[in-house]
């Protein structure tokens, strides 16, 4: 019986020394690809802040923004840009009709809405 117990004794010490081994050679080549994985880490990281935005966002179905301006044509325009008043809560209302005379702002207060909600979505502040 002692033999069999000092035989298994040195079969799980060999065990434990390939075990050492096969990890020693696993972490010398992960070691290799360290930069790659930090690299990796942080592109996921992102991916995952970014989706969590838009699902929290997109779950609640509200957008509200007081005083909105259209970031890019405020900045390139010489004349003062009126500022618009945002309220869309998906639960009371699914449709909302935009009407107005041609030239009067339609297609950007629609940009501005869209691109409001981008900005929002990726934590950027909203003008």
């Amino acid at each position: 019986m002692q033999t069999l117990n000092v035989k298994r004794d040195k079969v799980n010490l060999k065990e434990e020394e390939i075990n050492k081994k096969f990890i020693e050679e696993i972490n010398k080549v992960i070691e290799g690809y360290k930069e790659t994985f930090k690299e990796l880490e942080n592109i996921i990281g992102y991916i995952d802040c970014i989706q969590s935005f838009a699902t929290n966002e997109s779950e609640k179905g509200i957008i509200k923004i007081k005083k909105a301006r259209h970031p890019l044509i405020e900045n390139n325009s010489i004349n003062t840009f009126i500022e618009n008043d945002i309220d869309i809560n998906r639960k009371e209302t699914r449709f909302q009709n935009i009407t107005g005379p041609n030239m009067g702002g339609k297609s950007t207060y629609l940009r501005m809405i869209g691109l409001c909600v981008i900005m929002a979505q990726i934590g950027m502040f909203i003008p």
